[in-house]
């Protein structure tokens, strides 16, 4: 998408009728006209028509000895990344370095008038290797857009970023819900320190796929989450699922994302959202249960563990969630059975 094709996107949403300044205009175009995935989300209602199938392999590349830091970085900024690199690089981390010894070399950082407009705390500009932080706090989201640069292979044809995945010749634009969320459970798993308690940022995003990572295990989701391979992850869910339930579990998280724009406000926004969230809380569930089921059959754990660990899982979610309706129903057919879990249709 241009420059030309942005700004008429913009006049057609009313967006550039609250915005005089020249310059201000000037850099939207240019900073949303080269990063794909901050224009994006301004854009339309997320798409369900895809193929688990055109999910694409993450292309593999060659990891540089050296992670070189840009040397036009400036100091106000470098001791964060001095220590982004460190903390990613340790032990007892599972994070593949890959993209990152690919982009440190060449990423600029530098302050956006366009975080003024959608009052966003930054962004990372994929196709410039750019974080453009926020003039009012500079450091608010350092970490965060990092990450994104660790976890950002960007080609011609195919952009992998994290979990998401952008493909324009397939107008395929899927996984944004599950990146971001992830994206953030990263950023308070290792900068808690350096971050405001008051800050929810993809609040019901981190929270769920903080339970996703139950599923996948945390030394693999880190692992492919770095390497940019949602292929990687729906490989891992095929373990407890089908493709259909992956697609909507994907789409469900991309609507959620979505969602989250309107701060649920709106009564059908907020109807929506809650209908939203409870078909994830279900594949949630419902993937750990096949998951310990599995365990269970191999004669790892016995039936009432599997009981206990399944019950513990969907309670701790529903309260992290603060979510008061009954989904599902816990029944022991008898000690020689598996738990079983039967959805109970409330909408």
């Amino acid at each position: 998408m241009n420059g030309e094709e942005i700004l008429n996107y913009l006049r057609q949403s009313g967006i550039i009728e609250r915005i005089t300044d020249p310059l201000v205009i000037s850099s939207l175009a240019v900073a949303l006209g080269s990063g794909v995935v901050a224009f994006r989300r301004l854009g339309t209602f997320p798409n369900k028509n895809f193929n688990i199938d055109d999910i694409e392999k993450n292309l593999e590349f060659k990891k540089k000895e050296n992670l070189e830091i840009n040397p036009l970085i400036e100091e106000k900024y470098l001791s964060r990344v001095k220590l982004f690199i460190e903390t990613v690089s340790r032990e007892d981390t599972s994070f593949d370095l890959t993209a990152l010894s690919r982009n440190i070399p060449t990423l600029k950082i530098k302050p956006s008038v366009v975080n003024l407009i959608d009052k966003s705390d930054g962004g990372y500009i994929c196709g410039y290797n750019v974080i453009e932080t926020c003039y009012r706090d500079y450091l608010k989201s350092i970490f965060h857009e990092l990450f994104h640069m660790l976890s950002t292979i960007d080609t011609e044809e195919v952009l992998f970023s994290g979990f998401s995945l952008y493909i324009p010749s397939k107008k395929l634009d899927i996984g944004n819900g599950i990146n971001e969320g992830y994206t953030e459970l990263l950023n308070k798993r290792y900068f808690k320190d350096y971050l405001n308690e008051e800050d929810h940022t993809y609040e019901k995003e981190t929270l769920l796929v903080k339970y996703l990572e139950l599923i996948i295990g945390k030394k693999t989701m880190e692992n492919l989450y770095s390497k940019a391979s949602l292929y990687g992850l729906v490989e891992e869910l095929k373990k407890y699922n089908n493709n259909q339930e992956i697609k909507k579990f994907i789409y469900n998280m991309d609507k959620l994302l979505w969602l989250e724009r309107f701060d649920n406000k709106w009564f059908r926004v907020k109807k929506l959202a809650k209908k939203t969230i409870k078909e994830i809380i279900v594949f949630l569930t419902v993937s750990y249960s096949r998951k310990k089921e599995m365990e269970y059959k191999k004669g790892n754990i016995t039936i009432e563990v599997y009981q206990e660990e399944v019950t513990h899982y969907f309670e701790n979610l529903r309260q992290d969630l603060d979510w008061q309706e009954n989904i599902l129903d816990n029944n022991i057919l008898d000690n020689n059975s598996v738990l079983a879990l039967s959805l109970r249709k409330t909408y």
